[in-house]
């Protein structure tokens, strides 16, 4: 029986395979306006979240997949996962 690589891949190197994206921060944006009233710790939190969740995959409404339905998260394989199948593959072939 071939072993599960996402079971693999979690056991190597501690991490999930896929990353979640949260369906109302798809789209969402900020600017100056949101972040008026907030403290410093504040904007620097909201901006490592949205660096964390979203930005590091730059997802913009018309680059999600076509059975997306908008009140879903999206479920995609993080890219650290894909590089270590790609390597697994190369490693495979040789």
């Amino acid at each position: 029986m071939t072993p599960d690589p996402q079971i693999q891949y979690k056991s190597e190197t501690g991490n999930l395979a896929f990353i979640s994206v949260e369906s109302q921060r798809l789209t969402q944006e900020y600017d100056a306006r949101v972040m008026e009233d907030m403290t410093t710790r504040e904007i620097i939190d909201l901006i490592d979240y949205d660096s964390r969740h979203n930005a590091k995959w730059g997802i913009f409404m018309d680059q999600l997949p076509n059975g997306f339905q908008k009140n879903e998260d999206l479920v995609i394989p993080s890219p650290e996962y894909v590089k270590w199948l790609e390597n697994k593959v190369e490693s495979i072939k040789k």
